[in-house]
């Protein structure tokens, strides 16, 4: 204790500028330790109350209520933050549909430890994916921190228990409206309130909150609980997209119960001599699948005047509100075409940070034209139907996050900013078909944007935000020194130092490709049903080739001819439309652009024979749920095999003690990395094929349960000869599939995956601590002869819906005397061809060594 009194003298002479600036690094955890040290630090340091905490939680709202009732604490309060998730019990209909919450599985699950199934599964699972998020990260404190909650993480009674506990003082919070009454109470109390904000996300991950409230803080040293979200929005349970809801329904309005009231109250606010107002409201979502219900503004309504209110209040600075859009891109985006968000926005005129977000999926429709696209150009809506920016004189921040985008739009939006502008973010935009791409819009915006002429001071900083190669929910990649080096011409200087929060990640998806050379691209795999699913992606020579997207980029020859031996260029044999034959062209095939009178390289991509995806489904699908996507005949009763949390503990989770090898770089990986190096790569270069896009991208569609074309497409979008050029190109992936060669590669990743599994069988027989499963090796064998027999099954009734649909077409055309849509009676004669001729050439006619016949 005599050490603090002797560095006195030196803490007396630092600046008190530079001791508050250090101290202001310090949490509030810290800060009241330290003014417990002695008296010095007591009188120097004063704790820095600038937030508090609000939730339907009576611990957070007597918190709050004693911070607002003393006298010099409520005088530092600048944001509440509104933990708006609240603990729920499953309903009897679990999320994906499947009445499953009380059969004897959830009963055996809790068996024992004195709480229901579904409480168990979820803490096991909760303990999974803490141990996959953490994935190759060294030993830092947080994740040893996390590793001591969980060695000494309460019973599952104990935890069930507590949890019971919240959720009933969770319910007489909200029949008294206890929170609201506090909020409105805060208010009056805080004079130097200036933002709210709004969020579904504070409880993060298990361990590892957001916002650590005094309801969190308070948790037993190391609680187990179900993490709540509340909010609509992907989750582990709900994989697909949820469609949002017409803004009409009381109860679906109460899911955004802490939205609702903070906006209300905020509106009938009347402004309060002494008290600055509230000038900031932020949802945040953290990068959540989720957000408000985007038909708040397809017409006026009690929330949306509320919010019209709030921003058009003078002084109002600061805006950010993320959507959920799930649906609305079908119907051509009718809350944003509206017109009443970009009213809204309008009003907020003296605006100076706007960041707007939504949770679309990148081609929501499967019917993208051109690879890498995010999909149909008709899903694009032009930003400033959004963003009304010559309203925003004073604008210094804009977020751009998750919007399916055209690269001269964003351009065109960036351009017309004001001189004030500071900042930009641009997360995990999405380029449409002919739309650009990321490269393009850098390139773009250092080449006309003007930014690097002017003074350093006043450039604006660009922060690029991409989705991480291992898609794990709340992990990004993030570039903004590379991003501003590069956007000032400091190209040599932006190296490959690229940013991810919590884990390092590749960048190639920022490079340029270089003519003359392959870029080296992993295969991604999604396993199981997280809010991102889970990805399994492999480096260095477990990589491939990826063939050049861009029609002058040369393929044949470079790097010393060492991707030659890639079997190239797998297309249609012939130009008829009823000829479904594939062949090897030498050289590639070539087609004449619109407008163009000089041929180019046609459309090719480097092909996985064996689908990757297929190893996620696996998992995904048919252990986890007993069946598979498009499965035919559709099972009537199937049985769950092996559920996502032994595939999150046993498949996908690094063990060092297990045997899994790779077996080019001698590391230890997980045995879903071990079986994704089966694919075709650098290392196997034997199961790799050149084919050309088109029915490539419909392969990828077809083996995973989906339609090669999305049938209100086809029947409503597509001419006459696209409808026949694209059954020929379904026609295409059988014929192609049945050439004995790709057949052959097709079996080689098969096999060897089949031969791990009974690796994989043999050492989980003894180590896996009593918990029964079938042999993962015969799953696989019966797993793909489903698949194939499913895959013939389906597109043969796709060919018989194509057909008549074609016809029926036809018919309206003779019957009001219009011409042979194709002329000269051709376009009957290719149909009759592929009805006759044709449709016996979707079959699966080749076996594997351990793969039977596959009889459709």
């Amino acid at each position: 204790m005599e050490a603090v009194p002797a560095l006195l003298p030196v803490l007396n002479r630092i600046p008190n500028e530079v001791f508050q600036d250090i101290i202001s690094y310090l949490p509030n955890s810290d800060i009241k330790n330290l003014r417990l040290v002695c008296r010095f630090f007591r009188n120097k340091v004063s704790s820095q109350l600038e937030r508090v905490f609000l939730s339907a939680n009576p611990l957070n709202i007597q918190v709050l209520r004693n911070i607002a009732d003393h006298d010099i604490f409520r005088h530092g309060v600048v944001e509440i933050i509104w933990d708006d998730a609240r603990l729920e019990r499953p309903s009897r209909t679990g999320d994906d549909g499947d009445d499953d919450h009380d059969d004897d599985d959830d009963d055996e699950e809790g068996l024992g430890h004195g709480c229901p199934g579904w409480f168990a599964r979820e803490c096991k699972e909760n303990v999974a994916y803490l141990k996959r998020r953490r994935r190759y990260d060294v030993d830092r404190s947080d994740h040893i921190a996390r590793a001591k909650l969980l060695e000494a993480k309460l019973p599952l009674r104990e935890s069930f228990t507590y949890f019971e506990e919240l959720i009933r003082q969770q319910e007489q919070v909200i029949a008294s409206d206890a929170d609201a009454q506090a909020f409105c109470y805060a208010l009056k109390r805080f004079p130097r309130l200036r933002r709210i904000t709004i969020t579904p996300a504070a409880h993060g991950f298990l361990f590892t909150p957001l916002y650590a409230t005094p309801m969190i803080r308070a948790f037993p040293y190391g609680f187990n609980y179900p993490i709540p979200r509340s909010w609509p929005g992907r989750g582990r349970k709900v994989v697909a997209e949820p469609v949002v809801q017409p803004w009409v329904d009381e109860e679906e309005k109460e899911k955004w119960r802490g939205f609702r009231i903070a906006t209300r109250v905020l509106a009938q606010e009347e402004p309060r001599p002494g008290h600055a107002a509230v000038t900031e409201f932020v949802v945040d979502v953290n990068q959540l699948n989720t957000g408000l219900n985007c038909r708040i503004f397809d017409e006026p309504c009690d929330e949306y005047n509320h919010l019209v209110t709030l921003l058009r209040r003078p002084g109002f600075s600061r805006i950010d509100l993320p959507f959920i859009v799930g649906g609305l891109e079908w119907d051509d985006w009718p809350s944003f075409r509206s017109g009443y968000l970009f009213r809204a926005l309008a009003e907020a005129s003296d605006l100076e940070h706007v960041s707007l977000g939504t949770n679309v999926v990148p081609d929501p429709d499967a019917y993208a034209t051109e690879p890498g696209s995010a999909g149909f150009a008709a899903h694009f809506i032009p930003l400033r139907t959004i963003f009304p920016v010559e309203k925003w004189p004073r604008l210094r921040h804009l977020g751009l996050s998750r919007f399916l985008v055209k690269q001269k739009d964003v351009l065109a939006l960036l351009a017309s900013l004001p001189d004030t502008l500071r900042s930009v973010e641009l997360s995990f935009l999405m380029f449409l078909d002919g739309g650009g791409s990321f490269r393009g819009l850098l390139d773009d915006m250092r080449d006309t944007l003007g930014w690097r002429e002017r003074p350093v001071a006043h450039r604006p900083r660009v922060i690029v935000g991409m989705p991480s190669q291992q898609a794990v929910e709340g992990r990004a990649v993030w570039a903004d020194h590379e991003v501003e080096a590069f956007l000032n011409e400091q190209v040599e200087e932006a190296h490959a130092d690229v940013a991810e929060k919590d884990h390092d990640d590749e960048y190639h998806r920022l490079e340029k490709r270089v003519p003359g050379t392959a870029t080296r691209s992993p295969k991604p795999i999604s396993i199981c049903d997280d809010d991102e699913p889970f990805q399994v992606q492999v480096r260095g020579n477990h990589r491939y080739p990826s063939f050049p997207a861009h029609a002058d980029y040369p393929w044949d020859t470079i790097e010393g001819g060492r991707w030659d031996s890639i079997p190239r260029y797998w297309g249609n044999a012939s130009a008829d439309c009823s000829n479904w034959q594939v062949a090897k062209l030498q050289p590639a095939d070539t087609l004449l652009p619109p407008g163009s009178s000089t041929r180019i390289r046609a459309k090719y991509q480097t092909e996985h024979v064996f689908e990757g995806q297929l190893i996620g489904d696996f998992f995904t699908q048919w252990l986890d749920k007993g069946r598979i996507i498009g499965q035919d005949p559709i099972p009537q009763n199937p049985t769950p095999r092996v559920p996502c949390a032994f595939t999150d503990f046993w498949i996908l989770t690094w063990d060092q003690s297990a045997p899994w090898i790779d077996p080019v770089h001698g590391d230890v990986v997980t045995f879903g990395e071990l079986m994704a190096m089966q694919l075709g790569s650098i290392k196997n270069l034997d199961r790799l094929t050149i084919f050309k896009a088109r029915p490539n991208q419909m392969k990828g569609k077809m083996f995973t349960g989906h339609q090669p074309v999305r049938a209100r497409a086809y029947k409503d979008n597509m001419s006459p000869d696209e409808q026949l050029q694209a059954t020929k190109e379904m026609g295409m992936v059988f014929t192609y599939l049945n050439q004995q060669s790709v057949w052959d590669a097709f079996c080689a990743t098969y096999e060897a995956i089949y031969e791990l599994l009974d690796d994989f069988d043999v050492w989980y027989s003894q180590n896996g601590q009593g918990i029964a499963i079938p042999p993962l090796q015969d799953e696989w064998k019966e797993y793909i002869e489903v698949v194939l027999r499913s895959l013939v099954r389906r597109s043969r009734a796709t060919f018989d819906y194509f057909y008549t649909t074609a016809m029926a077409e036809y018919d309206k055309a003779l019957y009001s005397l219009e011409s042979d849509p194709l002329g000269n009676g051709d376009y009957i004669s290719h149909w009759v061809e592929n009805r006759l001729n044709n449709k016996q050439l979707i079959r699966i006619s080749g076996t594997c060594q351990n793969l039977d016949a596959i009889s459709a």
